[in-house]
């Protein structure tokens, strides 16, 4: 059979170093150390800073771009900057509860802890800054959810975030609200820059020959997050307490309405497979 090279790939790491944490946590389970409040104890930000600068190193001996998925620490922010100045085609994508959470919530066992046990853990505010600090400058390009749809009481691990319908939101209020972005920051890291990074050339801008694909945002628009507002199948929300200023309030795909006013009017079927390309 003839091997056919496919080039300009990339490749998709979320980076910790699985070895180290599974040890960590045979050490504290000897010492009766479980539950939300030593997770981050078992996934350090060393695990995660080691496998991302491991996945770089691997990426440029084989020639292959790279994208690293939920960088949550100061190491992992490091190492990309670090291969975006040797000018590596690295990528650096974090998520919404790594920016507005901290482990302050882990410090319990209830529920809501529980659910907050995601890979790679919440971290304290020294590394949420770092994060922070990686949009502004462009070490980190993407903000995406690692939305978990589960229902909590048909898994016996519900550790998930609630971010898909509350990701632009909860950037808007904690990161251009207090200055931490700009309004093109906040549109380039949730928009623009994941159809360049994944390579869809019709998607990500409002310009002529894209899409029509349009979400009007009510900067204004008060909201608490909570399941009675959201419309996951989860019964539960991961910023439960928190209230949002400025949320999306219509959504066109294509130049067809399909949310409007909370309310999903679009018709079954219409999606359409989007080609890579690169």
């Amino acid at each position: 059979m003839e091997a056919v090279a496919r080039h300009n790939g990339l490749a998709i790491v979320h980076a910790e170093n699985y070895d180290l944490i599974q040890e960590l946590q045979r050490r504290l389970a000897m010492e009766g150390k479980t539950g939300p409040r030593w997770h981050t104890t078992m996934c350090p930000s060393i695990a995660e800073g080691e496998a991302i600068h491991r996945a770089i190193a691997l990426a440029h001996q084989a020639g292959s771009r790279l994208l690293g998925f939920h960088v949550s620490c100061a190491e992992g922010v490091r190492e990309v900057r670090q291969a975006k100045a040797r000018g590596q085609a690295v990528w650096g994508e974090t998520c919404p509860h790594y920016l507005v959470l901290t482990d302050a919530l882990l410090q319990s066992d209830d529920f809501h802890a529980q659910s907050l046990m995601v890979h790679p853990p919440i971290r304290d505010a020294k590394h949420q800054a770092a994060l922070w600090q990686g949009l502004a400058d462009i070490t980190l390009d993407i903000i995406s959810t690692d939305h978990c749809p589960r229902h909590p009481l048909e898994d016996r691990h519900p550790a998930g975030a609630s971010g898909i319908e509350t990701r632009l939101a909860l950037v808007h209020t904690f990161g251009v609200k207090t200055g931490r972005l700009t309004l093109n920051q906040w549109v380039d890291a949730c928009c623009t820059r994941p159809a360049e990074v994944f390579g869809l050339p019709h998607k990500g801008k409002l310009a002529p020959g894209y899409d029509a694909d349009v979400v009007l945002f009510d900067p204004n628009k008060n909201l608490a997050l909570s399941p009675h507002h959201l419309h996951s199948p989860l019964n539960f929300s991961s910023y439960e307490g928190l209230t949002v200023t400025g949320f999306p309030v219509t959504t066109i795909s294509r130049g067809e309405v399909i949310v409007e006013n909370g309310k999903f009017v679009g018709k079954p079927g219409r999606g359409r497979f989007v080609e890579r390309g690169y």
